[in-house]
């Protein structure tokens, strides 16, 4: 007689449980990264403090992409979207007194009004080392496109790994007797 195998055993072995788990881990993965650049946004807008900074020195670089994630985005500032990144490298001190030596990338306007040794406003996270930017505004669109990608993969990923197990758990129970079943199987009658 062949001996059964286990419910874990029956789920590990199923393809289609693996053909899901990617969409359960890339999804989650943007689902996490999006959730995490939500809370960063809420903490500059909830605990940011203002600081004024000196400008170090400014650069630009090419790139393939249109930007930062954590670009700055008004005031004439932030992403260009031609591939080239407008980066400032800026100090300031903290409330505490302490000083830091962080940079942003700015839209070319903004990069080209400022000279190294110019004054300008910081914002950054007092509880948060190496976090501050030039603008307070909401930077929103890579967690709400991370957002978009992670929650439908995550859900649709996770709905049919739940209905595969649920699944492969009922003919796992048709197949093997009950334990009630097998209890009183053995024992004699009263």
């Amino acid at each position: 007689m062949k001996p059964r195998r286990s419910l874990l055993a029956r789920v590990i072995h199923d393809r289609f449980v693996w053909l899901c788990a990617p969409f359960v881990i890339v999804g989650g993965t943007c689902l996490a990264a999006s959730l995490g650049i939500f809370w960063l946004e809420w903490q500059y807008h909830s605990s940011a403090l203002k600081a004024n900074g000196t400008v170090l020195e400014k650069w630009r670089s090419s790139s393939g992409s249109s930007g930062s994630v954590g670009g700055t985005t008004s005031r004439g500032s932030g992403p260009s979207g031609s591939g080239t990144r407008h980066t400032i490298r800026y100090q300031y001190h903290t409330a505490s007194g302490a000083l830091r030596q962080e940079e942003d990338d700015v839209g070319p306007s903004y990069w080209e009004r400022l000279r190294p040794g110019d004054t300008l406003n910081v914002y950054y996270l007092p509880r948060t080392s190496g976090h501050s930017r030039l603008w307070l505004g909401v930077r929103w669109t890579w967690p709400v496109i991370l957002f978009l990608v992670g929650a439908p993969m995550t859900f649709v990923g996770g709905v049919s790994e739940f209905m595969m197990i649920a699944e492969l758990r009922r003919k796992h129970a048709r197949h093997t007797p009950s334990s009630s079943h097998e209890a009183s199987a053995g024992r004699p009658p009263i």
